[in-house]
């Protein structure tokens, strides 16, 4: 990849996270075992590759709170020396205080999506972030489920992901909390 080409997705990327508050990344990501500092978040405005992200700010940190990375392996971390830099540590390290991220390719579909909105549904509660996951992934767990009342229609309404049902934990256990 080059750097004209990732030069669009750092520029979106570095006025999304100078704002306060939390930052919630649906798109596609891929993990780079071998070199994980190309591993990269695939934005509409381009690939927005780990080692982008680290140069973003080098010195200062930036204030971020929470980074909800709802991409495939954005978890998934390398195989060498660099064991421990996947694109969820990426985001720690330039300053977000909690990450999620996934382990391992989750298909897009309602189990995600209602995954999701529980996540936000328990933060906004109150719950710190791997709490809030945590009650969300109970309550995927649970086949006796109901969907909350509040719940949008367009949520109720998303067909599940192509060859996969609500009760596969493959479509939404994957996704892990970093940070505090």
């Amino acid at each position: 990849m080059s750097g004209l080409r990732a030069r669009p997705a750092r520029a979106a990327m570095w006025t999304v996270l100078q704002q306060e508050g939390v930052e919630h990344l649906a798109s596609h990501a891929v993990a780079d075992m071998r070199e994980p500092l190309r591993s990269q978040v695939n934005l509409a405005s381009g690939p927005l590759p780990a080692s982008a992200l680290l140069e973003i700010s080098p010195v200062d940190l930036l204030s971020l709170g929470l980074v909800n990375l709802a991409c495939c392996t954005t978890n998934v971390s390398g195989v060498d020396y660099d064991e421990a830099l996947s694109l969820a540590t990426t985001f720690l390290a330039i300053g977000a205080r909690t990450v999620i991220g996934s382990l391992w390719w989750v298909p897009s579909g309602r189990a995600t999506a209602h995954l999701m909105y529980m996540f936000y549904r328990h933060l906004d509660d109150g719950l710190p972030a791997a709490e809030a996951l945590r009650q969300a992934q109970l309550w995927m767990l649970d086949p006796g489920r109901v969907l909350p009342d509040d719940m949008p229609d367009t949520l109720r309404a998303m067909p599940p992901a192509a060859e996969f049902s609500e009760e596969q934990v493959e479509c939404w256990a994957g996704f892990t909390p970093l940070g505090r």
